[in-house]
């Protein structure tokens, strides 16, 4: 299937919003039961931007800052 993480380094807010949406779906599809958001540490406002989104993205079960990474967000279906 479809990749397994997205990384939003770089990118804008508006940018990361969109990407997120479309990798969203294509994991889904592609039958994923969960992934890898990677919006680096120092990213606060991409790793907000990323976690409301989420909140309001219906198929999103569930979704966590690695323990291991706190750059990434894991997110589950």
């Amino acid at each position: 299937g479809g990749p397994s993480s997205l990384d939003l380094h770089g990118m804008t807010v508006i940018e990361a919003t969109s990407a997120l949406d479309e990798f969203i779906s294509e994991a889904i599809l592609s039958g994923h039961a969960a992934v890898r958001v990677i919006h680096g540490r120092s990213g606060g406002r991409l790793r907000d931007a990323v976690h409301r989104r989420l909140k309001l993205l219906r198929a999103v079960r569930a979704y966590r800052l690695d323990p291991s990474n706190p750059g990434v967000t894991l997110v589950a279906f």
